[in-house]
């Protein structure tokens, strides 16, 4: 089950020649160290239980469970082989961008980037995420959306951990908790983001690898704004059935301000289905003498 949730990571080192429907005779290097360290086995046993039970790994699926139970083992032996409990991957593998012709497997040009992802059930937690890159029409793949000519293109399904910064990533379910924070009890984003980082952020289980002593595992009030807004309006897009497009480029406090005024301006317009209606509550008819008078109240 180890093995079948690093199916991704496994697929991304192949050639771009693979099909990603089918499981490689090979594990990639990093894969066979890390799965060798975690059930103790030399890495020959390894390769002779990948060339058995390869077949069914591929078709295996566990729904995340495996990651939550194994948690321990990716921090001990993960790091170093640029694995985590959770490595965020793109929901394709293909590039799908309109009018491109290029059928290969999206290539991994510069390998995952390190990132904090901040999660309800197990805190603050290390992790990468993917970058993906297609060698037909140059668009760059990330977890929650591809950039074609300078463009951020959400994709349709609002993905359960959601890029609130560069190397920073919330969950959804920390999402909903802050928002109902924001709305019920009327918490500050400063407050809801000391709730989190006292109460919730686990920093027993931060990593002590070198290569992640200088990463800051504290939630920031920003993070909680920024947050609420993409999470609004991915909500709303997908409500009415359109894609978002954000800039990539520029300063993260500017790059929703265009959506969101045009998801006011709709709301003004069009988002309040009473705001047209007529009622004898609301209005009086009144016809003399043929001429007919409509007063508002």
């Amino acid at each position: 089950s180890l093995a079948a949730c690093l199916k991704d990571k496994i697929t991304t080192a192949q050639l771009l020649s693979h099909h990603a429907a089918d499981a490689p005779e090979d594990l990639p290097e990093g894969i066979r160290t890390f799965l060798g360290s975690a059930v103790d086995l030399p890495t020959e046993y390894v390769d002779g239980c990948w060339k058995a039970f390869s077949s069914f790994i591929w078709k295996y699926n566990d729904n995340g469970k495996t990651k939550g139970s194994e948690a321990d083992t990716f921090r001990k032996f993960g790091l170093d082989n640029v694995l985590a409990l959770c490595t965020l991957f793109l929901p394709t593998h293909y590039c799908n961008t309109p009018g491109c012709t290029y059928t290969s497997l999206l290539r991994d040009k510069d390998g995952p980037s390190k990132a904090v992802l901040y999660t309800l059930s197990d805190g603050a937690c290390a992790m990468f995420a993917s970058h993906l890159s297609c060698l037909g029409c140059q668009t760059r793949y990330y977890p929650d959306y591809p950039v074609r000519n300078g463009i951020r293109v959400y994709y349709d399904k609002i993905p359960n951990e959601i890029q609130v910064a560069e190397h920073q990533y919330v969950e959804r379910a920390v999402l909903n908790l802050f928002t109902n924070l924001l709305l019920i009890s009327w918490t500050s984003a400063t407050n809801g983001t000391r709730v989190y980082n006292e109460a919730l952020s686990q920093p027993e289980n931060f990593p002590d690898h070198p290569d992640w002593m200088d990463t800051s595992f504290k939630l920031r009030p920003e993070h909680v704004w920024d947050s609420f807004v993409l999470l609004s309006l991915l909500e709303d897009y997908e409500a009415q059935q359109v894609t978002l497009h954000v800039p990539h480029t520029g300063d993260q406090q500017e790059r929703f301000t265009a959506a969101m005024q045009e998801r006011k301006t709709r709301i003004q317009l069009l988002g309040q289905p009473e705001w047209g209606h007529h009622c004898t509550k609301c209005l009086r008819v009144w016809d003399k003498d043929g001429t007919m008078s409509v007063y508002y109240l």
